[in-house]
């Protein structure tokens, strides 16, 4: 239990985050005059460039009597985002002494608060958070009831819990782990948890560590995972390199579902981390011919991991119109200027999707960095258009 409790204490930090807004981007925090609507900067997108954050930081330690208490927000998100938690807490203070209704600020607070074992004291400030109306309080609280061992408390949460447990991950983790307890044992109860679930919408906002907190208690209780509950188990058995039980999770899961695509799609990556490109091929292929778009993203990265870019040909069309993730885009771009291959960098650099390339300060420089290379083609100066806003 002390290792999930580490994973608990991981998981809140992040979840301090709000689901970012489509909009929001790194360079946001380059808008000081901003800064003062501190709603608008609680987005883990805005965060999701360590540099930027890190150059907030100097720029506000060379002169942090220019910033007003007000504009504190966003330097106090980037010291979380750098782990600084020390200096973050001491200017949370600072900040709610003139916004006490930022609840993201309070809930903030009281994860600084539960890193110092000050259990009371961050239960009380997610209460007030989340009476105001912040939904993620709910998991912040639950969360220190866990860590705390007032079962009884946490108790009294899971009719608010049990709803969120089916497409958020690491609701449903939180439950399991209490239900897992030497204290509770309730195994009626996690049995409900994992048949609830709609593995689907949990595995689009599952993050790392809910797949490894996941995993761990799957480990522990193999038998209460069967059938397409196994999706979630299967994702964390990959992420820790373990091929070959992600592979059985995949077959036994394909037993139940042979059109599960999201299944098909992880046992093709296994088959290619296994030695088994033509599976993996083949497996993509069957995916994109059952209708799931997301497939063409593992189709890119697979022709770029394997070097076998002649793969992309047979869906060349498609792929300039279909929605590509960033992942698979900068692979291709930087894929692109190795082997000096226009068509390639474009497919990367333009389309349905291509926004996060041209708000991650690193990907802006690696295109700016390149597109002399491919100056000659006209797409180009769509690309720099992009890179000039």
């Amino acid at each position: 239990m002390k290792k999930l409790n580490l994973l608990i204490l991981v998981s809140l930090l992040i979840a301090n985050f709000s689901f970012a807004q489509e909009t929001a981007n790194p360079r946001w925090l380059n808008d000081r005059a901003s800064f003062a609507d501190y709603k608008k900067y609680d987005a883990p997108a805005i965060y999701s460039d360590l540099q930027a954050s890190a150059n907030l930081i100097e720029s506000y330690e060379e002169n942090p009597e220019s910033f007003k208490d007000i504009e504190l927000f966003p330097v106090i998100m980037a010291y979380m985002a750098t782990q600084n938690f020390e200096k973050a807490k001491a200017l949370l203070e600072k900040h709610l002494s003139v916004a006490p209704d930022n609840v993201a600020a309070t809930r903030s607070l009281g994860s600084m608060l539960l890193l110092e074992q000050n259990y009371d004291g961050a239960i009380d400030l997610y209460k007030k958070a989340f009476a105001e109306g912040d939904v993620i309080s709910l998991k912040s609280l639950a969360s220190a009831y866990l860590i705390a061992k007032k079962n009884d408390d946490f108790k009294a949460l899971l009719g608010s819990l049990k709803p969120r447990a089916k497409t958020d991950l690491e609701t449903a983790n939180l439950i399991l782990i209490y239900a897992f307890s030497p204290e509770i044992s309730d195994i009626a109860l996690a049995k409900e948890i994992i048949a609830q679930m709609d593995y689907v919408e949990a595995l689009k906002t599952a993050n790392t560590d809910a797949l490894n907190t996941q995993l761990s208690m799957y480990m522990q209780n193999k038998d209460l995972w069967t059938g397409e509950a196994l999706l979630l188990p299967a994702r964390g058995l990959i992420l820790n390199s373990a091929w070959f039980p992600a592979l059985n999770a995949y077959k036994e899961i394909l037993k139940v579902n042979p059109k599960n695509t999201i299944a098909i799609r992880g046992k093709a990556l296994v088959d290619y981390r296994t030695g088994g490109l033509p599976d993996a091929i083949k497996g993509v292929k069957s995916a994109i011919a059952l209708g799931d778009e997301l497939a063409y993203n593992d189709l890119v990265e697979l022709a770029i991991l394997s070097n076998t870019t002649s793969i992309l040909d047979e869906f060349k069309t498609k792929l300039a119109t279909v929605e590509l993730n960033p992942q698979p885009r900068i692979m291709l771009v930087q894929y692109a200027i190795q082997y000096n291959n226009p068509e390639l960098f474009f497919l990367g650099t333009l389309g349905k999707g291509n926004e996060m390339l041209y708000t991650n300060n690193q990907a802006r420089k690696i295109i700016a960095d390149s597109i002399k290379n491919f100056a000659t083609d006209s797409r180009a100066k769509e690309v720099e258009a992009l890179l000039a806003k």
